[in-house]
């Protein structure tokens, strides 16, 4: 399965550093919706009515400044797809995703009977998708020197300590569509890595690092699971594993004299409330028009672009500043009727394999620049907007709450930061118009707004 195939809820998605502000919104929705019959100065453009009704004006005169800007990180703790892979992409460089975890026995007190040889050891990992093309891959397994704990978050910036000498190092171009036969039974697809150190085997048998939690976790402190390109491979992929799945799991195979030649099996469990967590390397140095606007402050606005780049798996968003917004309606007294935010995505970078996200937010900015909800985006999407337009390659946002409510100084204009929309769980990147394009690519901010 695409990536790009999966959908998901606009409104169920972390954005960035655990301000995961779309949690607040239905409540906020309800409470707006209840209040709709008391109208205020910043209730304009809610009920539409004809333009020429309004005796309405329009513009699309209003500069718009836009640039690039590197994500420090994004929350990764605990979540429902554990991301591993590589791969290099023309217009964003090159990116890598690993992922640490804990690992649990299935129950504690474990014997595994009386001279137990193992037969092996494989670390299963269910895919949900992938986002990238696939080619032959390198992954590598670790063991971890560090704990790491399910009430800390993490970000996808952090790392932890682990052995230097793999338990498992193993290429392959995964299979992302075919069932695996595991113990006579058809399985979910599965990425399926071979512990091979034979250190770490023998260690799993030794029934004293049994005894509970606490002596278990100094034994293993967990896993880290990373990917490095092959020279077989070109742009390589991402790959999503579903961490609640049962068989996202290491198992270990082994017989014993009690039992013979019958194999027994013993799980150890990935998934729950297991403490785990993404992390994602950007490397931008093959993508100068990229370095270039990442380098600015964030607090300059003065630089322009004719492209701006949004980027999943916490690597880019873009500012908009509108510096002569309100000299633009200085000394009139308006209705903001509507305000159309049109991005249009440069259809020359769009491709099959490394596709668009499917929806984006365009989202204010606090006095600590963090980013926060705009009015309009407790209305729901389909006045807010944000959807990707295939036909037409843009998104489109209405946001004349927000201009209304910085014309009437209920709010302090920061600028606005566009994001994709979960950042932190997808790979989807789209290359963007900016304000200062000399083509149809610009992006614009169509006004209609009525003097009164």
């Amino acid at each position: 399965m695409h990536i790009s195939t999966i959908k998901f809820n606009f409104f169920s998605l972390p954005l960035m550093n655990g301000a995961n502000f779309f949690l607040t919104i239905a409540i906020s929705a309800t409470i707006l919706f209840s209040a709709s019959c008391k109208k205020d100065k910043n209730d304009i453009g809610l009920n539409l009515v004809e333009d020429d009704q309004l005796n309405a004006a329009f513009t699309d005169s209003i500069t718009l400044i836009t640039r690039t800007i590197a994500y420090d990180s994004v929350k990764t703790s605990i979540p429902s797809s554990l991301i591993c892979g590589n791969f290099t992409d023309s217009y964003f460089g090159s990116t890598t995703a690993s992922f640490f975890t804990e690992v649990f026995p299935n129950v504690y007190n474990i014997t595994f009977g009386t001279n137990p040889v193992i037969d092996s050891c494989v670390l299963s990992l269910v895919y949900k998708g992938f986002y990238g093309t696939p080619a032959p891959i390198n992954f590598k397994v670790h063991q971890l020197t560090e704990r790491i704990y399910k009430d800390t978050i993490y970000y996808s910036n952090q790392t932890k300590t682990f052995n230097s000498t793999p338990i498992a190092d193993f290429t392959t171009e995964p299979n992302t569509e075919d069932s695996v036969n595991v113990g006579g039974t058809n399985r979910a697809p599965q990425l399926r890595l071979k512990i091979t150190n034979t250190a770490f085997l023998s260690s799993l048998l030794n029934s004293a690092n049994y005894t509970n939690q606490e002596t278990f976790l100094t034994f293993m402190n967990g896993l880290y699971i990373t990917a490095n390109g092959t020279p077989l491979s070109s742009s390589r992929c991402a790959y999503y594993f579903n961490s609640s799945d049962a068989y996202t799991r290491l198992t270990l195979y082994y017989k014993n004299d009690e039992n013979g030649t019958t194999q027994q099996s013993f799980v150890y469990n990935m998934g729950g409330n297991t403490a785990r967590f993404n992390q994602f390397l950007h490397n931008y140095n093959a993508a100068p028009q990229i370095t270039t606007q990442t380098a600015f402050d964030d607090t300059v606005s003065t630089q322009n672009f004719d492209f701006i780049y949004l980027q999943g798996l916490g690597g880019l968003k873009a500012k908009i500043n509108m510096p002569n917004l309100k000299s633009y309606f200085a000394n009139k007294n308006v209705f903001i009727n509507k305000a159309e935010l049109v991005i249009k995505a440069d259809q020359s970078t769009i491709n099959s394999f490394f596709s668009v996200p499917a929806s984006i937010a365009v989202v204010g900015i606090d006095s600590e620049g963090v980013e926060t909800i705009i009015p309009d985006q407790l209305l729901g999407s389909s006045y807010y907007g944000g959807q990707y337009d295939a036909s037409k390659k843009q998104y489109v946002f209405n946001i004349a709450r927000y201009i209304q409510q910085v014309l009437t100084g209920d709010i302090t204009d920061r600028g606005l930061y566009i994001v994709p929309i979960g950042g932190a769980v997808f790979g989807n990147r789209v290359v963007l118009g900016g304000g200062s394009n000399p083509t149809a690519l610009k992006m614009r901010l169509k006004i209609t707004y009525t003097k009164i």
